[in-house]
């Protein structure tokens, strides 16, 4: 695995160091009016692959990504834990660590000397934040994404939708820059992952499991966190696992289309509704060209409790 993982790198770093001068440099250009540039687009994608890389790798090993990853100055991640995980569970989460690790590591060299280095992370209580407002009230017993394979795929169903929504918006900004076959290359990775999670998910809704505690099924609780996502982004750009007794393991709209996301509306997910102050998983905000005047769109609160109804595409 670790020699596969090699080659694919290296074969992503030569094509993206191959891009020419001209071009990067063009992408390095502030954006007009204090809009968000290509380079601070891309910073804002390694900052969530940041988040997801330093999660999965606690939840495999046990153990933060490496220094070398992070840049200079990055504050150790919190809430830092391995996992209580069977076979397939760890199977999964170091395949999950391996490919953010490569995303992490790509989108580095593609950024160079631009790239940020990564802001406090929080992966310990910010999911049973998530958690507890889609509940309505705090889970009981404290729920941790840690403690067995359901929570552990309950935590990685919080932010792997996110990412491809996000990225699949940020190809909309990047169509003109070299960073653009690179985000669309990492969505397509994002929707793999996102869609295997759902399907476990899915399969153990349909059984009685054992690690889940709370009264409302597992396809309830899934529903009810994509319903606060919906909600942060002021739109019905969620779907759970199940609508009534349909089956929704693919996320899309009524046109079978995959949800974009502004970066406004993805930063009211990942903070918890406090956008660019930081908060959530980003306690301190996140670096790089994300400030409250930069951001388009207007994003909603995670904690609202207005979130629209979402629909089965």
């Amino acid at each position: 695995m670790l020699a596969a993982r090699s080659f694919k790198l290296a074969v992503l770093c030569a094509a993206l160091l191959s891009v020419n001068a001209r071009s990067l440099q063009q992408a390095e250009a502030p954006a007009p009016g204090g809009a968000l540039s290509p380079v601070d687009i891309a910073n804002f994608a390694l900052q969530l692959e940041y988040l997801e890389a330093q999660f999965y790798s606690c939840a495999a090993t046990g153990q933060p990504l490496p220094s070398s990853l992070l840049g200079n100055g990055a504050p150790a991640v919190t809430g830092c834990q391995k996992a209580n995980l069977t076979t397939v569970g760890q199977q999964l989460a170091s395949e999950l660590m391996h490919n953010e690790m490569n995303h992490v590591e790509v989108l580095r060299a593609a950024l160079g000397s631009a790239a940020v280095s990564a802001p406090l992370i929080n992966i310990g209580s910010s999911f049973s934040e998530i958690l507890n407002a889609a509940l309505g009230n705090p889970a009981s017993p404290a729920y941790s994404p840690y403690d067995n394979d359901i929570f552990f795929l309950l935590g990685a169903f919080m932010f792997e939708d996110v990412g491809v929504t996000a990225y699949e918006g940020a190809i909309q900004a990047l169509a003109n820059s070299p960073y653009l076959q690179t985000a669309a290359r990492i969505a397509a990775v994002e929707a793999y992952q996102a869609g295997i999670v759902r399907s476990f998910l899915f399969q153990a809704n349909e059984g009685k499991n054992p690690n889940w505690p709370y009264q409302p099924t597992i396809s309830t609780v899934v529903g009810d966190i994509a319903k606060l996502r919906a909600g942060a982004s002021n739109s019905a750009d969620d779907v759970g696992i199940l609508n009534g007794t349909t089956a929704t393991l693919v996320p899309v709209d009524n046109q079978s289309l995959v949800f974009l996301r502004d970066p406004t509306q993805v930063l009211d997910i990942v903070t918890l509704g406090k956008g660019a102050t930081g908060g959530g998983f980003f306690p301190n905000g996140l670096n790089g060209g994300l400030t409250s005047t930069s951001l388009s769109g207007v994003g909603g609160s995670i904690s609202s409790g207005t979130a629209p109804q979402p629909t089965a595409g």
